[in-house]
């Protein structure tokens, strides 16, 4: 259950908490800013197009679509907003500043049909 019972909105920054397994049965969720998964994030078959719009995503825990065994067959679209003057963000000091990215310290395990 999302805090305050409330599906994040546009623009939001959305963290889904390590204890947390989040099973995304939406097709478009809104535009959200900044998305950290520290948990697992599961995109499932049953959907037929699922598509996430962020400035930039984290995975630090698992995002995951479709398995060896059973690939995803649907669509599934990472779109990564943003502009050369957008904010940048700092990931952690070690990091270089940026903006639009996808950082994976976890595990992005997606399997698809060719």
């Amino acid at each position: 259950m999302w805090p305050n019972s409330k599906i994040p909105g546009p623009g939001d920054n959305v963290t889904i908490p390590a204890e947390w397994k989040v099973l995304l049965d939406i097709d478009h969720p809104a535009p959200i800013n900044i998305f950290i998964i520290n948990g697992t994030l599961i995109i499932p078959d049953s959907q037929s197009e699922v598509t996430i719009i962020a400035n930039s995503i984290w995975v630090r825990g698992t995002l995951k679509a479709g398995s060896p065994a059973k690939p995803f067959v649907n669509n599934f679209n990472i779109i990564i907003n943003g502009s050369k003057s957008s904010l940048n963000n700092v990931v952690v000091d070690s990091f270089e500043k940026g903006n639009k990215m996808i950082i994976v310290t976890g595990l992005l395990s997606l399997y698809g049909s060719a």
